[in-house]
């Protein structure tokens, strides 16, 4: 049984995105794994579908062309509030800039990541939601 119901993983790069895929498959991390390289498109199936009333997991890369993966989710907690009980938030970087990780302290984010996401990061995730759903 998956951990997750939900993984949304947004990031600008595809082989990115496919790599992610390949970690949360090995682990069955969750039931429906889908991908955005757009912020925009990710809002848009956020507002369509919901996030966090399901046990969920978001992944999202800082660095984004169009808008960066905080303002993305300023933009989520904004427009949509708190994204249910469910949700486990994660950001994803490649460097750990003061400024950022003083930016995103400021969101409820179960924590940070260094990009490419790894085997150790799948395990700490499920570290942290216990023995699957």
């Amino acid at each position: 049984m998956a951990y997750f119901k939900n993984l949304i993983l947004l990031d600008d790069e595809d082989i990115d995105n496919t790599m992610h895929m390949y970690w949360a498959n090995r682990f069955n991390l969750a039931e429906n794994i889908i991908t955005f390289t757009n912020p925009e498109k990710a809002i848009n199936y956020i507002q369509e579908n919901g996030f966090g009333t399901t046990r969920d997991l978001m992944i999202v890369d800082i660095h984004l062309p169009l808008m960066s993966g905080l303002e993305f989710l300023e933009t989520i907690f904004t427009s949509f509030g708190p994204l249910g009980e469910q949700a486990s938030i994660y950001v994803l970087t490649s460097s750990l800039s003061q400024r950022d990780l003083q930016r995103a302290d400021k969101l409820p984010l179960d924590g940070y990541l260094i990009k490419p996401l790894m085997e150790k990061d799948i395990r700490k995730i499920i570290g942290t939601t216990g023995s699957g759903s």
